[in-house]
Formats: structure tokens, C-alpha cells, sequence
């Protein structure tokens, strides 16, 4: 086959290669802080709020809590987020920041490793400060009441792994590649 003939080919592979790439690169760096406010209000969204009350309440329910439990959990919870807020705005600012970096034209690997380092330091103390409050939320319950929590927790595991049995991460069993099992 002569070479010309194999140009526009060659051409169109190119341009198909160009634009896969552009459109990936663009939704690496798509971010929620990118999304219209309707979609996009708040960290979590605009129900977070009214969802962790709702957990809060759903947790009392199984664990059968006293009024005095629930109102000792609720400012834990309460304490916990108000001791959190200035690492979840720097959490935030930090992923502006790489999101900036990486859509830059040329690249400045120092500065983006810099930035990843500096979100998993803010992560791991965000971690910490929520087990730190976890571990205070089962101070106030009785053990008959963690023990009830647990068994709930290992009874709604065995739920997920069968209804989400084909979604890794959510319940299912862990697959690698190609769908085979770890």
C-alpha cells in the first residue's frame, strides 16, 4: 500500500487521539467548585446538613438512645464540625489551588507534589479529628448499645455485598481489572 494512501488515515487517527486527550484532561480537572451553585452548594451538597441529622437519629433509633444520649451525641457532632470548618476551607482552597496547577499550560511538578502533600497532611488530621469524635460518640453509649450498632453494621454489610454485588467500593466484592476477583 503506498504511503499517501495511508495519510488521511493517519491524519484522522491523530486528530481522534487529540481530542480523546482534551476532553479527559478537561474532565480530570472538571471540580463541583466548577458546577452551577445548583448543583454545587456547599461541600456536600445543600442537604448535607439534614443528612447527618438524619444519621444521627437513625444511629439513636437502633442503639435506642436516652434524651440525654441523643442531646450529648448531637454536640459532639455539633463541636466536631465547628472544630473542623478552618481544615475542610483549606481542604477546599488547597484543591483550587492543584485544580489551577494542573490546568496551567506548563507544568510545575514541585509545586503540584507540594500541593498533594500538604491535602493528604489536611486529610489525615481530618481523619483523625473524625475518629477522635467516633470514639467519643461510643463513650456515651452503654456496650449492650455498641453491640447492637455492630450487629446492625455487619447485618447491612451482608445487604450490601449482595444488592451491590457489581459495584466495587460500594458494598460489593473487591475486583480488579477486567472484573476478577482480588
Amino acid at each position: 500500500m503506498p504511503i499517501w494512501s495511508t495519510l488521511p488515515i493517519a491524519a484522522t487517527l491523530a486528530g481522534t487521539l487529540l481530542t480523546a486527550g482534551a476532553v479527559s484532561a478537561d474532565a480530570f480537572t472538571t471540580h463541583a467548585a466548577d458546577r452551577p451553585v445548583a448543583m454545587h452548594d456547599g461541600a456536600h451538597g445543600p442537604r448535607h446538613g439534614k443528612r447527618a441529622k438524619k444519621r444521627l437519629a437513625r444511629m439513636c433509633k437502633i442503639a435506642e438512645c436516652t434524651d440525654a444520649q441523643r442531646a450529648k451525641l448531637r454536640s459532639i457532632f455539633e463541636k466536631g464540625k465547628e472544630d473542623t470548618k478552618a481544615e475542610r476551607q483549606r481542604l477546599r482552597n488547597l484543591h483550587e489551588k492543584m485544580r489551577a496547577e494542573l490546568q496551567k499550560n506548563t507544568l510545575d511538578r514541585r509545586a503540584i507534589l507540594s500541593l498533594h502533600d500538604e491535602i493528604a497532611k489536611t486529610k489525615a488530621a481530618l481523619g483523625r479529628k473524625r475518629l477522635e469524635r467516633k470514639l467519643d460518640a461510643l463513650a456515651v453509649l452503654t456496650p449492650k448499645q455498641r453491640k447492637r450498632l455492630a450487629e446492625h453494621r455487619k447485618a447491612h454489610r451482608k445487604h450490601d455485598e449482595h444488592h451491590h454485588a457489581d459495584k466495587p467500593g460500594k458494598g460489593g466484592k473487591a475486583r480488579g481489572k477486567h472484573g476478577k476477583r482480588r
